[in-house]
């Protein structure tokens, strides 16, 4: 289904910054915790399987009971998990961390996905593979 609500990611990021800031802090007390017991932290930025261009057109898919009289497809939740890869790479930078781009770096589709966050078995090991030879 197309996208025709944007959302404005400069309006979001303000709304959300308590919680990107929550979890920044987080991520970097995580980071401290593992390197404590001398491992080497490495983060991913997932990417959303529920968004696609087609076209050249944004589409959203959607379960057919999200549709109501009033649903309005919308690109928030895509918006939403930028914002949150932002803060883990930035997080990455800062601290001269191991960060997988995943979101940018692994060529997935909606194709991909079982749901709008999980991998199928074949795309899982196709990131499996990307990861590996990465690393």
């Amino acid at each position: 289904m197309p996208v025709s609500d944007w959302t404005a990611p400069e309006i979001l990021k303000s709304e959300l910054a308590p919680e990107l800031s929550d979890y920044q802090r987080r991520l970097r007390t995580l980071t401290y915790r593992i390197k404590k017991y001398r491992a080497v932290p490495v983060y991913v930025t997932p990417r959303r399987g529920d968004y696609r261009f087609m076209d050249g057109e944004l589409e959203v898919l959607v379960q057919s009971g999200q549709v109501k009289d009033d649903f309005e497809p919308s690109d928030q939740a895509l918006v939403e998990m930028s914002l949150v890869n932002e803060v883990t790479l930035s997080v990455c930078r800062e601290m001269r961390l191991l960060c997988v781009d995943l979101d940018g770096d692994v060529d997935l589709n909606a194709g991909n996905f079982d749901d709008a966050l999980h991998a199928r078995p074949s795309s899982s090991a196709n990131v499996a593979d990307f990861l590996f030879n990465w690393l």
